[in-house]
């Protein structure tokens, strides 16, 4: 199964404004190249590191990254 998703609107990360643009779950659920599972895994772990968002927020996008991931095998 190949889910394809267009965001419109202003970036927005996990715990930031997510009203006023995509979520960082929204990414993690719709991501189509195994190649941003890695990116986004990252900019998760240092959004958590910079404050924007929590700890826990940033494992759950890390957790539904890789079920996308699995998902994409």
């Amino acid at each position: 199964m190949k889910i394809l998703a267009d965001f419109a609107g202003v970036e927005a990360h996990a715990g930031v404004r997510p009203e006023d643009g995509s979520s960082a779950i929204e990414a993690a659920a719709a991501y189509t190249d195994p190649a941003d599972e890695g990116k986004l895994y990252i900019a998760a772990a240092h959004a958590a590191r910079d404050g924007l968002c929590t700890p826990k927020q940033a494992t759950h996008v890390q957790n539904r990254l890789r079920q996308r991931g699995r998902q994409l095998q």
